[in-house]
């Protein structure tokens, strides 16, 4: 009997992601726990130069998309504690890349933002979560009408004028690399 291994879709997207931008022919591997249990992180970037390997370990987090009132697409996290064993947290979102189209067949119909805080920032972010009053939320979210241009739109008391821009992961690969 063959032993049945199963990954979420946003670990998959990561995992594919990392791949692009940390390739092997440059010493670099994804790592998958098999176990699904794995304590404080879903995946790992082991870079190998000869006999010297280093590994950095990544939660991730999911939110499917809204329509938003204020942006075209809402993302919605709850509030959670960064696991000491991770070095990473990715916040992915997933939304429908194709407008106006009436199947939803094809892998190309959806795109996903990435967003990367290292374990320190995103400790600092979540201590920061508070609603317009300024007591501590539960949840926080990301807004957009582009994958390039993302905005906090629940738990910040300026509502919507956080530019979190900067920590999409095709900004942050050269920080990550600094990392290891």
């Amino acid at each position: 009997m063959n032993p049945v291994f199963t990954l979420p879709y946003p670990e998959f997207t990561i995992a594919n992601r990392l791949a692009e931008f940390f390739p092997k022919q440059k010493g670099f591997s994804v790592l998958l726990p098999s176990s699904r249990t794995e304590k404080g992180f879903d995946l790992a970037l082991l870079r190998q130069i000869e006999i010297t390997r280093s590994i950095i370990t990544i939660q991730v987090k999911a939110s499917r998309t809204y329509e938003g009132r204020v942006h075209a697409h809402q993302t919605w996290f709850n509030t959670f504690s960064v696991p000491v064993e991770t070095d990473w947290v990715f916040l992915v979102g997933l939304f429908p890349h194709i407008e106006n189209k009436t199947r939803k067949a094809s892998a190309s119909w959806w795109q996903e933002i990435i967003l990367c805080f290292s374990r320190e920032e995103m400790a600092v972010f979540l201590s920061q979560v508070k609603t317009k009053k300024g007591t501590p939320d539960k949840f926080f979210g990301f807004g957009f009408d582009e994958p390039t241009k993302i905005y906090q739109t629940r738990g910040n008391q300026n509502y919507g004028t956080e530019d979190y821009s900067s920590y999409v992961l095709e900004k942050r690969a050269e920080e990550i690399l600094k990392s290891f």
